[in-house]
């Protein structure tokens, strides 16, 4: 399934998920005289992503001009992930961990009658960020966040010569496998995330963030398959845009 139809169904299934959760709503238009409760001082919140969250990387540039120049082909930018994490708030204050992991690998190849070159990727990261809310009202939050974090990425090369493979003799391959690569680097972050205001104990929501990683310096890419010989650098580079499903408990 294509990033784009998973979030179109990520988006039907949470608004059928707001509508199962009416209580978490109050209509105005019903109880226009009922007044606003007083904002606890700590909340408690569970953020799901099943799909919706999406990253742009921009960085990674020497292996991408490794492989263009060895392949003609690049790792693809976008990629989607699903996530989990925890929040703490204190008054204005916002305190969050979250980890995210691919929800399909990211794939480009090229095939022609002599054979086939596949690049397949997997990112992740996770990060600890605090919060401050620019904007508190009786509707939201607008919260900016700093943080540190970690990205990491797997990448997975393999050719095939095009020749039949014999099932009598599996242990003679068609192709080639690269070392399983793996770049990992810390992380600076800035976002803003919109999140409604609890009503409720215990209430559902939607939150949306936005925001930019850096990498903090250029680590090498290295392998857990093999020793690398005049490995390189690089950095990290990364806008992402999540949405996810927020549980929350007021205390």
């Amino acid at each position: 399934m294509t990033g784009f139809l998973k979030y179109i169904f990520f988006l039907l299934a949470l608004s059928f998920f707001k509508e199962a959760v009416q209580a978490q709503t109050i209509d105005l238009d019903e109880e226009e005289g009922m007044d606003f409760p007083i904002l606890s001082e700590r909340s408690t919140y569970y953020y799901f992503t099943p799909m919706g969250t999406f990253g742009l990387q921009l960085g990674h540039q020497a292996m991408q001009r490794r492989l263009d120049n060895s392949f003609g082909l690049k790792m693809n930018r976008l990629t989607d992930y699903s996530g989990v994490g925890i929040g703490w708030r204190r008054n204005l204050m916002f305190y969050n961990f979250n980890f995210y992991f691919p929800a399909i690998a990211s794939v480009n190849f090229d095939r022609s009658s002599s054979g086939s070159t596949i690049i397949e990727s997997r990112d992740f990261f996770g990060d600890f960020s605090i919060g401050r809310a620019i904007v508190a009202n009786d509707h939201h939050f607008i919260i900016l966040r700093a943080g540190l974090g970690v990205v990491g990425r797997e990448l997975s090369i393999t050719q095939y010569d095009g020749s039949s493979f014999d099932f009598n003799n599996f242990r003679a391959g068609n192709g080639q496998a690269w070392p399983r690569l793996e770049h990992i680097s810390g992380t600076l972050d800035i976002g803003l995330e919109y999140l409604p205001r609890a009503l409720r104990a215990v209430s559902a929501m939607e939150s949306i963030q936005l925001g930019y990683k850096t990498g903090i310096g250029s680590p090498r890419w290295r392998s857990s398959d093999a020793p690398l010989v005049n490995s390189f650098g690089d950095r990290v580079s990364l806008i992402y845009l999540k949405a996810a499903v927020v549980i929350s408990r007021e205390r």
